[in-house]
């Protein structure tokens, strides 16, 4: 049978000697001395309680918690993936070099209706978007939505029409190319 002491309760332990009519029991307690900030251990590299100010990790104490883990109670927990600081076991706060943070999670690439808006964070695209490069510039927009000058429409503002099953596209500019259509006309009829 294995007890768990700590420092402190071995020093309140004398050996005794226990009878029974069945057999004749000897117990021996070895002290073992724990780690430092460890309270209570069940050999000197596997800890169970820390000290005050010190936090239990894959059975050892830190203080302060290693890289990439943060303090939750008593304990270091593991930041989430891809993620070198954070706030609690699911929020990021800094992304490890090569992923980009968005609503405390890291990414690479950035997520649909995200863009890369900095070396270290994505940020959204303007309404009714999946892709964009910028707040403002829509390169993809949602379905049923129509691009028009970088921006997602449904319907097609007032001067456009749907000019395919993504895109608007100006009067004006219809109006130019069937002006220009007719110019080719003549002009071959002319020839």
């Amino acid at each position: 049978m294995l007890f768990e002491l700590s420092n402190k309760d071995l020093s309140k332990f004398s050996f005794s000697l226990f009878r029974s009519p069945f057999f004749l029991e000897i117990i021996e307690f070895i002290r073992i001395d724990c780690s430092t900030g460890c309270d209570t251990c069940s050999s000197s590299s596997v800890c169970s309680v820390c000290t005050s100010g010190h936090y239990l990790y894959n059975s050892a104490c830190y203080s302060p918690c290693p890289f990439k883990t943060v303090i939750s109670g008593s304990n270091c927990v593991d930041c989430p993936g891809n993620c070198d600081f954070c706030s609690s076991s699911t929020v990021c706060t800094t992304c490890s070099s090569g992923f980009y943070l968005y609503n405390g999670v890291c990414y690479n690439p950035c997520p649909t209706t995200t863009y890369q808006s900095s070396s270290s964070a994505c940020s959204n695209c303007p309404s009714h978007c999946d892709t964009c490069s910028s707040s403002s510039v829509c390169t993809v927009c949602s379905s049923t939505y129509r691009l028009y000058l970088s921006q997602c429409y449904n319907p097609c503002p007032l001067t456009t029409f749907p000019s395919s099953a993504t895109a608007c596209s100006s009067i004006y500019f219809m109006k130019k190319k069937i002006y220009l259509n007719r110019l080719s006309i003549k002009l071959r009829y002319m020839q």
